[in-house]
């Protein structure tokens, strides 16, 4: 599978993801949300191409709001999800 950051960025854009070690870092001891994507999109071909991307927020607004983003780039949007996730 393809990641969002691969050979796939010139292709279709996707909005930008949270890196998770900032946010860890950032967040201290509390816990953050783990964004999880994958889907179709079209090539300059119509062929469909797998896609898949993750990231970290600190809410779990901002993980929801990013995969409302990135389903919307794709053609077919397949499994996604927001987790939290504490650290150790």
């Amino acid at each position: 599978m393809l990641s969002a950051a691969g050979s796939v960025a010139s292709a279709i854009e996707l909005p930008p993801a949270g890196n998770c070690r900032q946010v860890a870092a950032a967040l201290g001891g509390s816990g953050y949300w783990f964004g999880r994507f994958s889907g179709y999109y079209e090539d300059l071909f119509d062929d469909r191409r797998p896609i898949a991307a993750q990231g970290c927020f600190a809410t779990e607004y901002e993980c929801r709001r990013w995969i409302n983003e990135v389903q919307s780039a794709v053609l077919e949007p397949g499994f996604m999800s927001c987790r939290l996730r504490h650290q150790r």
